[in-house]
């Protein structure tokens, strides 16, 4: 969460405290005698994450790094990158789809000049918006060829569309190479 670092600071004490407390009556985490206690619960795992390491003959162990600072920081959305291939891996992450906005405004390009860059990795669906090749260049590649010769028909857009689809064609099979057995369904 966002929280301010004081915040941050006071639950750290308290669970050095707590956890100085327990280590002073019990033990580590991962001696044995505190490891029976705990089994068969569920959460045991991520109390023994509380250590990073444990010596069975001193029994002492070292405490996580929880314990002395961050270990997890907030998600912050990327504001630049490198590339548009980058910035395309991000919108993908952020959005799940093929953002020319977002990716645009990460390599600080027009919709039109990302979509230049991208070319071969994205497609426009006729059907529908914007894919990566992954998901274009895939499923039923003949349906998607029908649709991508008639929209490239009326748009010339589309011939990079309707190329890459038919390299992607599967073979027809012949009779000869179908077999069925008996009782199949």
């Amino acid at each position: 969460e966002e929280l301010p670092d004081a915040e941050w600071e006071t639950a750290r004490t308290q669970l050095n405290r707590l956890y100085d407390t327990f280590l002073k009556r019990h033990g580590p985490l991962s001696a044995r005698s505190v490891h029976r206690e705990f089994t068969g619960d569920p959460d045991f795992p991520f109390l023994l994450a509380l250590e990073k390491s444990y010596d069975p003959d001193t029994n002492r162990a070292e405490k996580a790094d929880l314990f002395t600072k961050r270990t997890i920081q907030p998600y912050r959305p990327p504001e630049r990158a490198e590339t548009p291939q980058a910035a395309l891996l991000i919108a993908l992450n952020e959005t799940g789809r093929v953002d020319l906005v977002r990716i645009g405004a990460l390599v600080g390009q027009s919709p039109e000049g990302v979509q230049a860059a991208l070319a071969g990795l994205i497609y426009k669906n006729p059907e529908g918006d914007w894919e990566t090749a992954e998901e274009y260049l895939s499923g039923n590649v003949r349906e998607k060829l029908r649709a991508a010769e008639a929209a490239a028909s009326l748009e010339s857009m589309y011939q990079p569309n309707v190329e890459a689809l038919r390299r992607v064609q599967p073979t027809d099979l012949l009779p000869g190479e179908i077999e069925v057995r008996l009782g199949s369904p």
